[in-house]
C-alpha cells in the first residue's frame, strides 16, 4: 500500500515540476537571451520520435539549454553577451564565492 502511495506522490511531483518548467519557458519566451529548460525524458522521446510514449514516474534530469542564441545590438553599454562557450563569473558579496551565469 505504501509503495503505491509513494508512486502516486512521485508521479504528481513529476507532473508539477513539468508544469513549472513549461510555465517558466512560456513566461520567458520573449526574453532576450533566455534558454528553455528541458527534461531528459522530453529530449529522449523527441530523438526516438516517440512523442506519445509514456513517461517514467522516476525522477528526470532537468537542465538549461546553453546552445548559442542570436546576439542583438542594443546600444546600451551595460548590456553584455558572450559569443561562444563560457560563463560570466560574479562574486557573491556576502560569501565571496564565485557564481556563474550566462
Amino acid at each position: 500500500m505504501l509503495l503505491r502511495l509513494r508512486n502516486s506522490v512521485d508521479a504528481m511531483t513529476r507532473m508539477v515540476r513539468q508544469q513549472e518548467r513549461i510555465a517558466n519557458n512560456l513566461a520567458n519566451a520573449n526574453t532576450v537571451g533566455f534558454k528553455r529548460d528541458r527534461s531528459f525524458t522530453e529530449i529522449l522521446n523527441q530523438e526516438l520520435n516517440a512523442e506519445g510514449a509514456p513517461q517514467s514516474v522516476k525522477r528526470t534530469v532537468q537542465w538549461a539549454d546553453f546552445t548559442p542564441g542570436s546576439l542583438e545590438q542594443t546600444g546600451n553599454p551595460l548590456d553584455v553577451a558572450l559569443h561562444g562557450e563560457g560563463f560570466f563569473v560574479l562574486t557573491d558579496a556576502t560569501t565571496e564565492t564565485p557564481r556563474y551565469t550566462r
